[in-house]
């Protein structure tokens, strides 16, 4: 597909967004956009309200977007995403959202970033639509000053529409490509920033295991289910993606468990029931789902697929006292060399997981 022509004539204040059914959630109530004398009337014919002070921290500090997301990204909008950083924390729900951008900063709600899973990738893909909308100057803020949030329904539906186009977008390996040697041209970022080094003929070369392709996916989610036993409170599990993004999910539970009934058979299930290891990609999109996203090499991600098939080979009892799911996942992150993302202590139980994911 050709590039959508983006420009970068505009950023940082404008706020737009996937909002709950009742609008924004501002200060002082709604107010319809009202330029001052001089000032440019928005692209977008929406309704803008300005943001309260105090709301927003800095846009300093966030995560950029994982590698192989943001190549598929950038391969469906064509543009650079480099600069994208993404927060997580109390900003979006304080003004109603569920998301939001300013500029290249995106905002989530606690839960709803979700990179590896395809409702996430929709949302994510609805702001990035955002950011390229303000980079283009399409959205002004129409006060002269301060924040504006903008609601404009044709730039909503559009982003809506990108967003679920990206999310089931698959990179050609020649687009991939051109985008990384596209960006040696750009201004140059923090080493840290990027997985990839340029050498001096100006081709990108990989550094280590972020640029081999290969991620292990640590995910969890909890239970919605009312009087759940603590210790079956969630569920966790992991996944393995290679070069090209084919994807194993596993994860760990009791052999028979649509049979049993948690509060019944809690005293069993603590004590140990056969366990059974098994697919599990339908846990991406479980709501409330966290999955963080750990670049390894293909000798991390032979070591953790090593270590499912162990499990599988054996008859491994599950336990809510002593191996669950949640271990299971521990266990899978530990043998391929990066228990460290999870923090050095052993997580006590699903709620534990979740949070730590």
């Amino acid at each position: 597909m050709g590039s959508f022509g983006w420009g970068h004539a505009m950023s940082g204040r404008v706020i737009q967004g996937r909002f709950l059914s009742s609008g924004p959630r501002l200060a002082g109530g709604a107010r319809q956009t009202s330029p001052r004398p001089g000032t440019a009337q928005p692209m977008a014919q929406g309704n803008a309200r300005p943001l309260p002070d105090g709301i927003l921290r800095g846009g300093a500090g966030g995560r950029p977007l994982p590698e192989s997301v943001r190549r598929k990204m950038e391969s469906f909008f064509q543009t650079d995403f480099s600069d994208v950083r993404v927060h997580v924390g109390a900003e979006a729900p304080s003004i109603g959202a569920l998301a939001f951008t300013l500029g290249s900063n995106l905002y989530f709600a606690p839960g709803q970033y979700n990179p590896d899973s395809p409702q996430g990738q929709q949302l994510l893909g609805h702001e990035l639509t955002h950011v390229v909308q303000q980079r283009s100057g399409r959205v002004r803020n129409p006060f002269g000053s301060g924040i504006a949030v903008v609601q404009d329904h044709a730039l909503e539906a559009e982003a809506d529409r990108l967003g679920q186009r990206a999310a089931s977008h698959v990179a050609a390996p020649s687009v991939q490509a051109k985008m990384v040697s596209n960006r040696t041209a750009a201004p140059a970022q923090p080493h840290h920033a990027h997985p990839h080094h340029v050498d001096p003929a100006g081709q990108a070369k990989p550094a280590g295991p972020a640029g081999s392709g290969y991620r292990l996916i640590v995910g969890a989610y909890l239970h919605t289910d009312a009087g759940m036993p603590d210790a079956m409170a969630g569920h966790g599990f992991v996944a393995v993606e290679r070069p090209g993004g084919k994807r194993e999910a596993w994860g760990f539970s009791p052999a028979g468990f649509s049979g049993m009934d948690p509060k019944r058979d809690l005293g069993r299930l603590t004590a140990g029931v056969p366990g059974r290891v098994h697919r599990d990609e339908a846990a991406f999109s479980k709501p409330g789902v966290r999955t963080r996203s750990i670049p390894i090499s293909a000798e991390q991600a032979d070591k953790a697929m090593a270590k499912i098939a162990e499990y599988r080979g054996v008859n491994v009892q599950f336990s809510l006292a002593r191996r669950q799911c949640t271990a299971f996942a521990g266990d899978v992150v530990k043998a391929a060399g990066v228990a460290d993302a999870l923090g050095a202590a052993p997580s006590r139980g699903p709620r534990d997981f979740y949070r730590k994911v």
